[in-house]
């Protein structure tokens, strides 16, 4: 397992984290996007299934710029993303 933190910023994660981490998506988005001869499509959807049983999951859209990160990882890697690094404003948690 690796362990991968992305840093983006005050103002990408104000613009950008409503559209995605802190908007609902349902599961068909997974079933339509992920491709069918990926060998752990089944398990992903079981499991995502059996974890949220009404359809919807929260999740993060990749930016561009994280691309490159994303391209590396393998299943069961994890990522952090950091909104700021210090005192700063914080994003109202969201749970």
């Amino acid at each position: 397992m690796e362990l991968y933190y992305r840093h983006v910023g005050a103002s990408g994660a104000g613009e950008d984290f409503p559209k995605t981490v802190f908007r609902a998506v349902p599961l068909s988005v997974v079933r339509g996007g992920v491709p069918d001869g990926w060998p752990h499509k089944a398990e992903l959807l079981r499991r995502l299934e059996a974890r949220f049983p009404e359809g919807e999951f929260n999740c993060w859209g990749v930016p561009e710029g994280a691309l490159k990160f994303i391209r590396r990882m393998q299943a069961g890697d994890v990522v952090l993303l950091l909104e700021t690094s210090g005192p700063q404003r914080r994003l109202q948690d969201r749970h």
